[in-house]
């Protein structure tokens, strides 16, 4: 079933199979899995991909220049 799913942002699973609860746990495809009947719209803060939307959709960096070094 994982293979069929493919990359999933959000997946939920209402199942009491433990050894397929392992497997989703265990798949990297899976950005956010719920197990039970979890909310897809409820947050958890202190969860990694729970945060702000900028750092979701833009990679977060340091950029530094000297303008008068800069080369264009």
């Amino acid at each position: 079933m994982l293979k069929r799913i493919g990359p999933t942002l959000v997946g939920t699973a209402i199942t009491y199979d433990k050894a397929f609860q392992r497997q989703l746990v265990d798949a990297p495809p899976i950005d956010r899995l719920n197990l039970g009947p979890v909310p897809t719209t409820q947050l958890d803060w202190l969860q990694p991909h729970e945060g702000n939307i900028v750092e979701f959709l833009f990679r977060p960096r340091a950029f530094q220049a000297r303008l008068e070094k800069l080369v264009v």
